[in-house]
């Protein structure tokens, strides 16, 4: 007599769902209740009456005989499919016997009989493992099944930010959490979408709103939205949101939270005192931020959470209350998994607008409520009047890469911003796993439709047009035009820097030429509209007469007050030597040399963290590829600053000589003269409106041409040559193009080097790699008969660069069975590897007996240890949502 099989299984989901008849469910596990029910008892298995596609398949099936104790007498056979239904089961006269003990409980949650179909289906498991109790060392069971934790608590203790799944939604609840659609008569109803979800009008369905970040800029006021309640360590946790457009701020100062035994259809109502509450931060809830109500406790009857419900001190426009509650009932309730936090991380690298070149020293992160408006115009910049609310956020190092711990998945803004650049795009975070994001998302704006670009003014010089490479930057040209008037609405104004019209002035545009910069010397108003004012090398700007001490006043007002300014070799003379406030920086040669010098390499210095930044951006961007890092190579560098002064920053050095030798850059100072250095104003302090002394305007200074080549016939530009037609943008960033990338976004930025990034959770620690939980199973076979292992399957949901590997052993006695962790063959076979997500069950490819016998020379006995490895990454655990072992009982021989 041959005995069937026997298919227990262990799920952190309700087990017996799959084995009764109900409506069809979405791919999130959502029940459409407008869709008839199946009509057979189930099409989860090959039941008579389910659909098939593939005419002529079989399957094996199985009708009960009859049964006497705990056993069954079953007829055996095979149901073929004719190409749209599977038919009945028709016997092969084999008549087995299945044990319904199933497994030995020794080792088993609790078991429960598979109601409702026929015990000898072999479709159908008879026998359910569930996690309730369950808390392996080393291990945590959440909604998304079996995972590896850090620290091997257990789940118990309380996240900073909690998420019960990656799509939002708890898996219990009689009451759907997410309709199907959410407009009702035109009019978006607020009450069909439950659970921090919102009702999104374009597409008339509930979405995740994602966790902390997100906000509607339309709410018009505060919108509170809860999410699904969480368990830890019997602590029971209500996440609350405000994805209102204005930061929610009780008149009492608490959020307060009220359980209910059933779900309201329209949480508008008060529902008297509230169950438990928790203050609001210091000023309010702001838009897109979240927080934690603790100590709520649930029971078995709780059912529903509902936020600001007891005490309506708060009022949310229109309907925006309906959607207040939430699902919240005990985890360890039938049906009810487990809340879980996970760690969500994004990498990538910021870059350039021209989207190929890396940038360091760039912040990119997730705002937590609204960005921060920008003013044109001078101002005191620092970090805090420049950053916003932020949820999670980087820094970008010398190879444009960051990394974001504790990234908040969901539907966010990734903002990328250094200074007054910034970007905002968004994204839809994967929860729970490691996202890289490509450049079209981490880049600065091109144009002012793309982002915020600081108003500059930018004077065109006579001796090299660097308004070429910034096109080479991928600033559009568009964005690069003459200045009209004070609504010219372009970031980067073209001015020029004298009347001369003739050869080596400024280049003409398809608007003609830019108007005279006297209008801004000799203008506070007109200067003061810019935030950012950049001067290539013009001739003129060497003559000690060019600007008029009222000039050299305004100008010096404007640093003071904030303003950041890019000068290149003869504007030094003008705006640094010839102004009193500044002249004493540094050293200057005297007499000035009429001619650059033959000395075609610069040193980086490295005193700094910004210095070092610097230095090693530029050896991985290409910058040094001429001599190495550390180096560059300078085509036309000219000895006017000597030695800058300790309240500078000295970024190249450079040599006189056209011979250089390691010994010539040990003495103090290195080299013999500066190639280029900034510095902070106001240098002391200063009366009112100035800024604070080092944290308002910025000077850099270049000692060296940059772009005066990159014109086709001619190294300068003349009145014959229009921008941005003439602009040689074929070749390559040169050493000193590279240079000058790196100032010009760091201009504005709030501190060198770039902003500080944001106070947020320090990254966790790396998730263990290669914990072993295992499983043994107890085969029940009548006398004269013995077990034979077949598949071992599973469901798993598994990360890139994760997987779960599957070994075993058997023996006559549990005692006998290797202990966990497994060793290799001949010890225990392997039997598979879960590798990718499945939601069908999968298994190796080969019976648990053939692998036992291969690889260990042992045939199947009475008891079988399963060890499951769990591999990680750092951040990442693969999660084992269920597992079923197979076998079969055949005669002794």
């Amino acid at each position: 007599m041959r005995l069937s099989k026997i298919l227990p299984w262990f799920t952190t989901g309700c087990a017996l769902a799959a084995c009764s008849a109900q409506n069809p469910a979405t791919a999130d596990g959502v029940v459409d209740e407008s869709a008839p029910p199946a009509a057979v008892t189930s099409c989860t298995t090959p039941n008579e009456g389910c659909p098939c596609d593939e005419s002529g398949a079989e399957v094996d099936c199985g009708k009960t005989i009859d049964k006497f104790g705990t056993f069954v007498m079953c007829s055996m056979g095979k149901r073929r499919c004719d190409g749209a239904r599977w038919g009945a089961c028709i016997g092969e006269n084999a008549i087995t016997t299945k044990n319904l003990a199933g497994l030995g409980t020794s080792a088993l949650g609790s078991s429960t009989s598979c109601a409702g179909i026929d015990d000898c289906d072999p479709y159908c498991s008879s026998y359910s493992d569930t996690p309730a109790g369950l808390s392996p060392p080393g291990f945590t069971v959440s909604d998304a099944g079996l995972a590896v934790t850090a620290g091997g608590d257990g789940g118990a203790a309380v996240p900073s930010t909690v998420l019960t799944s990656p799509s939002g939604v708890q898996g219990c609840g009689t009451t759907p959490i997410k309709q199907t659609t959410c407009i009702v008569g035109g009019v978006p109803d607020h009450s069909r979408c439950q659970q921090d979800h919102r009702c999104d009008v374009a597409s008339n369905t509930c979405v995740w709103n994602g966790g902390a970040g997100y906000y509607d800029s339309t709410a018009g006021g505060p919108d509170l939205q809860i999410g699904a309640a969480c368990s830890y360590g019997g602590v029971g946790v209500i996440p609350v949101c405000n994805r209102g457009s204005t930061t929610a701020n009780p008149a009492s100062g608490m959020i307060g939270v009220n359980l209910v035994n059933a779900v309201p259809a329209d949480s508008c109502a008060a529902i008297g005192t509230a169950t438990c509450t928790a203050p609001v931060p210091t000023g309010g809830l702001l838009p897109g931020q979240c927080m934690n109500v603790s100590g709520c406790g649930f029971t078995a009857t709780t059912v529903a959470a509902v936020v600001n419900a007891g005490n309506r001190d708060l009022v949310e426009p229109g309907t925006r209350c309906k959607n207040n509650a939430a699902t919240a009932k005990d985890p360890a309730s039938a049906g009810c998994g487990a809340c879980g936090s996970c760690d969500t991380r994004l990498t990538g690298r910021a870059y350039a607008p021209n989207e190929t070149t890396p940038l360091a020293g760039i912040s990119v992160f997730e705002p937590n409520g609204a960005l921060t408006t920008f003013t044109d115009g001078v101002a005191c910049d620092t970090c805090a009047s420049l950053g916003s609310p932020t949820a999670a956020g980087a820094t970008s190092d010398a190879n444009g890469a960051f990394t974001i711990y504790s990234a908040v998945p969901g539907p966010n803004r990734i903002v990328t911003q250094s200074g007054r650049w910034r970007r905002s795009v968004t994204v839809n975070v994967p929860a729970c796993t490691t996202t890289t994001l490509p450049a079209a998302q981490t880049r600065l704006p091109r144009t002012r439709a793309e982002g915020d670009i600081p108003k500059t003014a930018f004077i065109q010089g006579s001796r090299e047009a660097l308004e070429c490479s910034l096109l080479k930057f991928g600033i559009a040209s568009s964005e690069i035009t003459p200045r009209v008037n004070a609504a010219s609405a372009q970031r980067i104004q073209l001015w020029r820097s004298s009347n001369a019209t003739g050869g080596g002035s400024a280049m003409t545009t398809p608007t003609g030429l830019a108007p005279v910069a006297t209008g801004i010397w000799q203008s506070q108003t007109v200067m003061d509209e810019y935030s950012t004012i950049v001067m290539p090398c013009s001739i003129e700007m060497k003559d000690s007469g060019y600007l008029a001490t009222a000039d050299r006043n305004r100008y010096v007002s404007w640093l003071n007050r904030g303003g950041r300014a890019f000068l290149d070799h003869w504007p030094g003379e003008a705006f640094i030597h010839n102004i009193a406030a500044f002249g004493a920086l540094s050293t200057w040669a005297n007499p000035l040399p009429n001619g650059a010098l033959n000395a075609p390499r610069g040193k980086v210095n490295t005193a700094s963290a910004a210095q070092a930044l610097m230095r090693n951006w530029l050896g991985n961007v290409g910058g040094s590829a001429d001599w190495g890092p550390g180096w560059m190579r300078t085509d036309e560098p000219w000895r006017h600053a000597l030695n800058p002064s300790g309240a500078t920053t000295e970024w190249i050095r450079g040599l006189s000589t056209s011979t250089m030798t390691g010994s010539q850059w040990t003495t103090t100072p290195n080299g013999d003269f500066s190639l280029s250095y900034s510095y902070e104003t106001p240098l002391t302090a200063q009366p009112a409106p100035a800024c604070a002394v080092g944290s308002g305007g910025r000077v850099i200074y270049n000692g060296m041409h940059v772009a005066q080549a990159r014109l086709p016939n001619s190294d300068y530009p003349s009145s014959s040559t229009q921008f941005p037609g003439a602009c040689q943008l074929a070749a390559g960033l040169s050493s000193e193009e590279y240079a000058l990338m790196y100032q010009f976004f760091q201009l504005t930025a709030c501190a060198l080097g770039g902003a500080p990034p944001p106070a947020v959770p320090p990254p966790p620690p790396p998730l263990p790699t290669g914990i072993v939980f295992a499983r043994d199973f107890e085969a029940m076979c009548t006398p004269g008969t013995r077990p034979v292992w077949q598949l071992f399957q599973w469901q798993a949901s598994v990360p890139a660069s994760t997987s779960i590997a599957f070994r075993a052993a058997t023996a006559a006695s549990a005692a006998d069975l290797p202990e966990a962790p497994p060793g290799a063959a001949p010890v225990t076979a392997d039997i598979g590897t879960a590798s990718a997500t499945t939601s069908a069950w999968t298994s190796g490819t080969d019976t648990v007996d053939a692998r036992l016998l291969a690889v260990t020379g042992e045939r199947s006995a009475r008891f079988l240890r399963v060890y499951m490895t769990f591999n990680t990454t750092a951040s990442t655990s693969p999660s084992l949502q269920s597992w079923r072992q197979l076998y079969d009982c055949i005669p002794t021989e």
